[in-house]
């Protein structure tokens, strides 16, 4: 019997190292081309068929968070009823299945077995980010001193080093990874004997990394991220100073970035952006030197615009039909001959509005608002920061059309939910989450 006991516990334990293993080579695959990032998608699913965790499976047994997830890519499916071009609707599935596997996989991993290596895979996310930052870094370092000019240090000419390693990545998603690795160091504490010390260490490195990132939302992000940390864990001092000591730090935020000239011109060309007339219809006709405040808000005007005018705002166009509706939207208004054609609208919403119409983006909006209220319900800060990320970040990017997108925000709302919910008291939990 005593072998037999044995024998099942050592498969257990190999069958848990193997699940980190291919969780973990999933989180580098964010960091890598697409096709890599495909190959650590199906290793992960795969494995899940063919181990005892695809048996916990249950729509019954699952907790009803998980079950929201999966159903925004039923959404997806159900839409194809009325999609004109059912090819690129396929692709579009293709691309955004991560959406219905991961909340599956994740929410049948042994409880046990996610309890024991939670926190692995937070330090890998951690850990990963950081050497892909310094590798990045040292790049650009060695660019500077053999004759490159400073901004090897910052934006595009940074995060894209496919010269150097087989990956040149957005300077946006690296933000949004630095900032979800932080939010994970500060809140979920993976490390023991985490101290005062250590969360300015942290606070350090992530300011100078989205400096250098120079990306205007990460920053903002940043600040409030910051600001929350710092109202959460200044809890035994008088409301007075608790209020001065978040202005003082926002402020020396603010002043740092001032001694960074290419991020602080960045973020004064988009606040000095001429806005004026706008809204009339020959705007884009008229101007071709757009800033990145001026050029979202025409492609959300003209796209409003032209589904009210099309009728179709209750249901969308459809999976895979959105870049050809754009397309043909924008050569009425000039774009197209500036050079934007195939441009997505850099807004997550108003993409999900175009693709599935109100039904989808209320789900959406259904689908964070049960993640908020699940979060603080739970106490689950890192949850919390995620959700601000994917909201700060889908206002002005398309994070659910880029491969990138989708499979780190439905793994990271999938890996925060059971944290979650293993964490709430046995007397609320779930039935799945007892076995």
């Amino acid at each position: 019997m005593s072998l037999i006991l044995d024998k099942k516990d050592t498969t257990n334990q190999n069958k848990e190292r193997i699940q980190l293993i291919l969780l973990i080579f999933f989180v580098l695959g964010f960091f890598l081309p697409v096709k890599t990032s495909n190959v650590a998608f199906i290793l992960l699913v795969s494995f899940w068929l063919f181990t005892e965790d695809r048996k916990n499976f249950s729509v019954k047994r699952m907790h009803w968070i998980f079950l929201l997830l999966a159903g925004f890519y039923v959404l997806h499916i159900v839409a194809m009823i009325y999609s004109d071009a059912p090819y690129n609707g396929y692709k579009e599935l293709e691309k955004k299945i991560p959406m219905l596997a991961l909340p599956i996989v994740i929410a049948c991993i042994d409880r046990q077995s996610f309890s024991r290596y939670w926190m692995h895979i937070a330090r890998s996310v951690i850990i990963i980010t950081l050497s892909v930052c310094f590798l990045l870094y040292l790049f650009a370092l060695w660019r500077y001193t053999h004759g490159s000019d400073n901004r090897v240090f910052y934006y595009t000419e940074f995060s894209n080093s496919d010269i150097l390693l087989p990956f040149g990545i957005s300077p946006i998603y690296l933000s949004i990874y630095v900032l979800f690795a932080f939010s994970l160091f500060i809140f979920d504490r993976p490390w023991p004997k985490q101290n005062l010390y250590h969360d300015l260490a942290a606070i350090t490195i992530t300011f100078v990394l989205l400096i250098l990132l120079s990306s205007k939302t990460a920053l903002a992000v940043f600040i409030g991220l910051t600001l929350y940390m710092l109202y959460s864990r200044l809890t035994h001092i008088h409301a007075f100073w608790k209020i001065s000591a978040l202005v003082a730090a926002a402020s020396l935020i603010v002043l740092l970035i001032q001694y960074f000239p290419i991020t602080r011109e960045r973020i004064r060309n988009a606040m000095q952006s001429n806005l004026s007339g706008i809204w009339n219809d020959d705007y884009t006709i008229k101007h071709n030197d757009f800033t990145g405040p001026t050029i979202r808000l025409s492609f959300w005007k003209i796209a409003l615009k032209q589904m009210r005018t099309d009728n179709i705002l209750l249901f969308g166009v459809g999976p895979g039909d959105q870049t050809a509706y754009l397309n043909n939207a924008y050569s009425h208004y000039g774009l197209i001959e500036a050079g934007y054609k195939n441009y997505n609208l850099h807004n997550t919403f108003l993409e999900t509005l175009l693709e599935l119409g109100i039904i989808g983006t209320l789900y959406l909006l259904v689908m964070l608002a049960s993640m908020t209220i699940l979060a603080i319900s739970q106490k689950n800060q890192t949850l919390l920061c995620l959700l601000f990320i994917f909201t700060l970040f889908g206002m002005t990017e398309a994070i659910l059309n880029v491969n990138k997108g989708i499979a780190f925000f439905f793994l990271a709302f999938a890996l925060l939910n059971r944290v979650g919910i293993i964490r709430q008291p046995s007397e609320t939990r779930q039935p799945s989450e007892t076995m």
